[in-house]
């Protein structure tokens, strides 16, 4: 019946008018379009996006034609290299590039292909961090410039003869205070880069904020030294556009609390926080749930799809001497605490056990919407009293099941 309305309906209509809305688009516009087979335009451009080494932004030329190019192009740009921090972007026009070269074998061997998951990990890390840095730059630059302008503007104001004194609190009998009826006009920018009158107001804004995340897409590391408490971590699951591979969630991305879920599951999610979750589009990265002090686990959403995987155990609950020689110093970055000892019954340190996640999505360069996303994160977090009581069964593997109960599917990553 699906695929009899999809084929009866001019799908044209439906596509969003941006990539970004694409991207960020879960619901259908029309609700009596649904996608066939259950998958999304969103899952499909961020799969192919994120599995490839080079991206060919390709028809440039079309796009030419629109006034508003080369926003458009920094706009896709910005996407790409937000899903995929290591991919080439190449612009081409009848997907003619010019020097092979360019594509054919590009990667020299090290590309995704060949990138295991830490290694990818630490890529969107990276970049995740490069972006945050720009940004919080940019934003005080702005604050600074903007302090200097008004500054400036007063300065200038007072230093031209004759010139009107707009400060409403100004006592100086030297300025003129007194403007004719009808003479009173606001200020405009002067944009003649070779005007020299003072009597012109010139603006000296010379930082393009364009550059930097465009698009609206964004991207923050969420991190955490304290398990999840799994059932909590699942109801934050069920809030995210989300239909594949979280208990709770149906077809139709509608959320539902599953019968018998306790207490200790619950979360409270204001409407911002919940406006929030839904500008993510893709999140990935490391996970340490209560149910197990061993697993270290890998959480990778994309789209519309959720999967929970284990890739094995803790580094720190290996033995050193069995550690790659090659990847030790790796390996210790990520303890909170190099001299971390296992034996330590008290856990005040706790090794390269942690939440550490990349989240990417629409309006995720603003720091509301990050921290409204922290937040609610944090509530996920073993509270003081279910730490006390995971550290007290931390041997025992099968009482964390037991009292953490996963609602999750998990499967082991395989290579």
């Amino acid at each position: 019946e699906e695929r009899q309305k999809a084929r009866e309906t001019n799908w044209m209509d439906y596509l969003p008018d941006t990539l970004a809305e694409a991207l960020g688009e879960q619901v259908q516009r029309s609700s009596s379009v649904a996608p066939v087979d259950g998958t999304g335009v969103s899952d499909l451009l961020v799969t192919q996006t994120e599995v490839a080494d080079i991206v060919l932004l390709n028809k440039i030329d079309i796009l030419e034609e629109d006034h508003n190019a080369d926003n458009r192009v920094r706009e896709i740009e910005s996407i790409v290299k937000s899903l995929n921090p290591r991919a080439k972007v190449i612009k081409t026009k009848y997907a003619a590039v010019d020097n092979l070269k360019d594509i054919l074998g590009a990667a020299g061997g090290t590309g995704v292909a060949g990138a295991g998951v830490v290694d990818d990990h630490r890529d969107y890390v990276s970049a995740s961090a490069a972006i945050t840095t720009a940004t919080a730059a940019a934003t005080s630059a702005s604050r600074v410039e903007s302090n200097d302008k008004h500054q400036h503007s007063h300065t200038h104001s007072h230093d031209v003869d004759g010139a009107p004194c707009m400060d409403p609190d100004c006592t100086d009998p030297s300025h003129n205070h007194h403007e004719k009826s009808g003479d009173s006009m606001p200020a405009t920018a002067c944009t003649d880069p070779n005007c020299d009158d003072p009597t012109h107001t010139h603006d000296h804004s010379h930082i393009d904020h364009d550059t930097l995340s465009y698009a609206g897409i964004g991207s923050f590391v969420y991190r955490a030294r304290r398990p999840f408490h799994p059932g909590r971590l699942t109801a934050f699951l069920r809030n995210l556009p989300i239909v594949r591979g979280v208990p709770g969630c149906n077809g139709n991305g509608e959320v539902s609390s599953p019968s018998g879920a306790d207490k200790e599951s619950e979360i409270n999610i204001p409407s911002q926080a919940s406006e929030s979750l839904k500008c993510i589009i893709r999140s990935k990265g490391f996970a340490w749930l209560a149910d197990s002090n061993l697993a270290a686990m890998y959480w990778s959403h994309a789209g519309s799809s959720f999967e929970m995987q284990c890739l094995g155990r803790w580094w720190a609950t290996l033995p050193r001497e069995q550690w790659p020689e090659e990847a030790k110093a790796d390996i210790l970055s990520d303890f909170d605490d190099t001299t971390h000892n296992e034996d330590n019954a008290s856990m005040s340190t706790v090794g390269d056990r942690r939440q550490e996640v990349v989240f990417i999505g629409t309006r995720l360069n603003d720091p509301s919407v990050q921290e409204r996303i922290r937040d609610t994160l944090d509530q996920c977090l073993l509270a003081d009293d279910e730490w006390i009581s995971y550290k007290e069964q931390c041997s025992n593997e099968a009482s964390l099941r037991t009292t953490f109960a996963n609602p999750l599917p998990t499967r082991m990553l395989s290579y």
